[in-house]
């Protein structure tokens, strides 16, 4: 039998404390952290939402702004609340209640989705950050207050949106939220709940779908399941999406499309089938899109950073820039650019100016982009219009049809 203490292997600990194990000495598991993995009962994955949201473990769901995460969560409340299957299952499950933390949207909002979904309000319990603005609910020194809502309405789900103003340190490093979430996911474990954080991708974007999230790797490593969500690539439609497994060590899922419409005084989630996107394809659109998309806003800045200039006009130059309607759109809900109508019947136009938000637009001005303009809309051999009309919106009556001015595009 070989010594510990006296081995050539030995690391460098205590000899005294090493003098006290001999291969095959009894453990007292009681007073050890320790245990021989023989003692381990093996369990079988129960599942909230099957492959993609299990109990006992926490599940991410991540996507850019505008991909109606928090109306995704909403649907799987009002699924698990009134007992009925989740989107391309077959059964159902008994009606359990559920606990709803948000840091964005307004309470009287969040009902009224709920309702929209069908969801029973009366087994979910919500975070009131009117009332208790001073005294935030931080993790993981108010996880027994969280422990007590999930008790109170037998909660089998637990919804954090997003996850970062809830979290006490900085989200961005590793030791931060493992000290803040390993008890929560220790809580998860212990009482059969589904945990469900909701955070945003970073504008960067990246190659690897694992790291496209906010903050921290740590979120990713502590999750036994990601969800990612992103525009539908094979549609026009701004309000289709997808939903993408991008990360699981349990099971496998097809990815699902989704859309938003209105009902009642609320919005909800219509599911519309499986989608042959995944999320690696998801990933590499989302880089494509964020690139346009920052060129695109650079482009509308500069149309509107000498003063208000007609939309139908700002829509023609950078469509000759080669921005898309879809990705100007978005460009200008990015700068929340301002719509007025001046005039009335027929002889109506609309105008586009930027909003009187100097924090907003600052890393716009900061750019240098009159070089970026010269080279998208004007090219190296097309000179520059007559007079720079462009940059004022001061373009002749005869140059735009009256057609153009009809219907005002999205606004912010």
């Amino acid at each position: 039998m070989e010594d510990f203490a006296t081995s050539p292997r030995t690391s460098p600990v205590s000899v005294a404390t090493l003098a006290t194990f001999r291969i095959g000495a009894p453990f007292d598991m009681h007073e050890r952290r320790l245990i021989p993995l023989s003692s381990v009962q093996p369990a079988k994955v129960s599942w909230l939402w099957e492959n993609r949201v299990p109990f006992g473990s926490i599940t991410i769901l991540e996507g850019d702004p505008g991909q109606s995460k928090s109306l995704l969560t909403n649907d799987i409340i009002a699924r698990l609340t009134t007992g009925r299957a989740m989107p391309k299952c077959d059964d159902g499950m008994p009606c359990a209640g559920a606990v709803l933390l948000q840091a964005e949207d307004q309470l009287a909002t969040t009902k009224a989705n709920l309702e929209a979904a069908g969801a029973d309000v009366n087994r979910v319990f919500v975070f009131d950050k009117n009332r208790f603005a001073t005294q935030p609910l931080l993790l993981p020194e108010d996880l027994p207050l969280l422990e007590t809502a999930v008790a109170s309405v037998r909660a089998r789900l637990v919804v954090i949106d997003p996850v970062s103003p809830f979290l006490h340190g900085n989200p961005n490093v590793d030791q931060d939220v493992r000290r803040a979430l390993a008890p929560v996911a220790a809580f998860a474990e212990r009482a059969g709940v589904a945990i469900l954080l909701v955070r945003h991708l970073t504008k960067a974007g990246g190659s690897n779908t694992l790291y496209r999230g906010a903050g921290s790797v740590a979120f990713i490593a502590l999750a036994r399941s990601t969800l990612l969500v992103a525009n539908d690539p094979d549609s026009d439609d701004p309000h289709r999406h997808v939903l993408a497994l991008a990360k699981t060590n349990l099971a496998s899922a097809a990815s699902l499309a989704y859309r938003t419409q209105a009902k009642g005084d609320g919005l909800i989630i219509e599911w519309l089938g499986e989608s042959r996107q995944t999320a690696q394809d998801l990933t590499a659109l989302g880089r494509a899109q964020n690139s346009s998309l920052s060129e695109a806003t650079y482009v509308l800045y500069s149309l509107l950073g000498e003063g208000p200039v007609w939309a139908s006009e700002a829509i023609q130059l950078a469509a000759k820039a080669g921005v898309a309607k879809r990705t100007l759109d978005r460009a200008k809900h990015e700068l929340g650019v301002l719509s007025r109508k001046r005039g009335s019947g027929k002889g109506s136009r609309w105008v586009w100016e930027l909003p009187a938000d100097e924090t907003r637009l600052k890393p716009y001005k900061e750019k240098d982009i009159d070089d970026l303009m010269d080279r998208l809309i004007f090219g190296e051999d097309d000179p520059p219009l007559p007079g720079d009309e462009w940059k004022h919106g001061h373009t002749r009556r005869d140059e735009v049809s009256e057609d153009e001015d009809d219907g005002e595009p999205v606004t912010p």
